[in-house]
């Protein structure tokens, strides 16, 4: 059986003749990694796009270790999105890893969750229908951003996508600057007690589980 070539309608949909950047999205197991690099996996397709100028850049996204690290030793990617989180970084260092070695293979950065402050309490009632809790206050908004953004490698962060949520981050950016030690200890103080928002999908990784997240909406989206 002769396998199609696709159509790539998408272009045609956004008239334009190739994307910028064109990424897998939401690398979770290993074996998702092995099924995108076996054969006839997406991989085969994406590169002969890029041979016939679809498109610049490759990359992905991931929400676990396992995945990135497994996808960014099987290729250079131009692009790795990923969380990179106060909370997540200082209760477990969650990312750590994928910054150094995006930072070895001069891939950028694309930092996703940047305003999560965990799971949302249990003795906390949920104040959006939102799968995880977000600073909102503008002052908690610019040290989450100024962490974030203060990374090593990291080129975008980008936030929920509550429109006032996404104004006061626009106004962070604005105001950035580095990340120094007061601010450090502040977001250090805000993560304490605060659970991990992807800790269960790397127990499901790590002892090969269904991948399962019944806490997302739909539609699930990055920020």
């Amino acid at each position: 059986m002769t396998r199609r070539a696709p159509r790539w309608s998408s272009l045609q949909r956004l008239k334009t003749d190739h994307f910028d950047l064109y990424q897998l999205h939401h690398l979770v197991k290993p074996a998702e990694v092995d099924q995108v690099f076996g054969d006839e996996g997406a991989m085969d397709v994406i590169l002969k796009a890029k041979e016939q100028g679809k498109l610049k850049y490759i990359g992905f996204s991931a929400h676990t270790t396992k995945g990135a690290l497994k996808a960014m030793k099987q290729f250079k990617f131009d692009t790795v999105m990923f969380p990179i989180n106060f909370v997540e970084f200082y209760n477990r260092n969650f990312g750590k890893e994928i910054l150094e070695l995006a930072n070895e293979q001069g891939a950028g950065v694309i930092a996703i969750k940047p305003l999560s402050w965990g799971m949302y309490p249990k003795d906390q009632p949920k104040n959006r229908d939102w799968w995880y809790s977000s600073v909102e206050e503008q002052h908690q908004i610019e040290l989450a951003i100024r962490f974030t953004l203060s990374q090593k490698g990291v080129v975008a962060g980008i936030p929920t996508s509550f429109i006032e949520l996404l104004d006061k981050t626009i106004e962070a950016a604005k105001a950035y600057k580095p990340l120094d030690t007061a601010a450090a200890e502040q977001l250090q103080h805000m993560a304490e007690n605060r659970e991990s928002i992807f800790l269960n999908e790397e127990k499901q990784v790590a002892f090969n589980h269904p991948h399962v997240n019944p806490m997302y909406p739909a539609p699930h989206l990055e920020g």
